[in-house]
């Protein structure tokens, strides 16, 4: 038999039988990676961004807290002032009531200010405590960032 023939029987032969090939998107692997590293990093994530007391990631002690009463019935949980707004600790993204205070509500500080969770720049400044998680609410490490892409 010439070259010819045999490559088309080989050719025929590979084609008879269906071939399914798996192969996963570079993105999907990379999202994957992220996840597992994440996940990998859940229990070392900080519980807050606000404390009344300090714990074991970097944090500075400047955030004055308040008790918001609304006709001497006190609201549950504990304010903060941003500019115009009084914000929750537990969830600071939210507007909950403008500054000063409407009539009917009053505002006492608590005894000790609270304390806020610091980031630090990619050259080891302190930048000032934010609301917001740089990670989108994730402390990940810097390995973690880079899989992610």
């Amino acid at each position: 038999m010439d070259k010819l023939t045999v490559r088309r029987k080989l050719l025929r032969g590979s084609l008879s039988a269906p071939v399914v090939l798996t192969v996963s998107s570079a993105s999907a692997q990379t999202v994957t990676s992220f996840g597992q590293c994440i996940a990998r990093n859940a229990g070392q994530q900080p519980s807050a961004f606000l404390v009344p007391a300090s714990d074991a990631w970097y944090r500075v002690k400047n955030v004055i807290v308040y008790t918001i009463s609304r006709n001497g019935t006190p609201l549950s949980g504990y304010y903060f002032i941003d500019g115009l707004f009084y914000r929750s600790t537990s969830s600071p993204g939210t507007i909950y009531l403008n500054n000063p205070l409407p009539l009917g509500y009053s505002a006492t500080a608590a005894p000790e200010p609270w304390w806020q969770l610091v980031w630090f720049d990619s050259s080891g400044n302190q930048v000032t405590g934010g609301w917001q998680n740089p990670q989108n609410g994730l402390a990940a490490t810097l390995s973690c960032q880079l899989s992610f892409g």
